[in-house]
């Protein structure tokens, strides 16, 4: 048989930074291939063509994402480590191994493009905040004035570092 190849333009972004405009083009790939076992199956192809800073803006835009979900994957096993009961109940203890792997994971991701200072700081405020938020709203943990105004001052200091990031 013989093979095709039909390409689809999917998406165009442009996007405008410091007065400079980066084009980002997605496009899929599909190659159908004949009397193969891998019949029909898809690539995915990324080309950037930049100017200037955009490039810059694209990875970080990234950078802050991956941070964000990596202390959301912080609270998720802080939580399991708690429900773990000293690492006696197999499930808990298997996804608090998981969601650990997966939060150090987009931590590394994002110190690609982020300062270690910046970073590991948010990381952990987003880890410390959250399992605050999740004491006191899933495992019914006390609530008091002092412990409220520690978790604002938290959130004021992690805002204060992103918007003295130099990123």
């Amino acid at each position: 048989m013989s093979r095709g190849r039909l390409c689809l333009p999917l998406l165009l972004i442009l996007i405008k930074s410091n007065g400079k405009e980066c084009g980002l083009f997605y496009r899929k790939s599909v190659v159908f291939a004949g009397g193969s076992k891998h019949r029909g199956h898809a690539r995915f192809h990324f080309r950037a063509a930049t100017t200037g800073t955009a490039r810059h803006y694209i990875r970080d835009h990234h950078a802050w994402i991956f941070l964000f979900f990596a202390g959301l994957f912080e609270v998720v096993w802080s939580y399991f480590m708690k429900q773990s009961q000293g690492f006696t109940l197999l499930v808990p203890s298997i996804l608090m191994v998981v969601s650990m792997i997966a939060s150090f994971w987009l931590l590394s991701l994002s110190l690609k493009a982020l300062p270690l200072s910046t970073a590991y700081t948010i990381w952990t405020g987003i880890g410390a905040v959250g399992a605050f938020l999740v004491g006191i709203t899933v495992l019914g943990e006390q609530v008091n004035a002092g412990r409220v105004i520690a978790a604002l001052l938290i959130v004021s200091g992690l805002l204060l570092m992103k918007m003295s990031s130099p990123n």
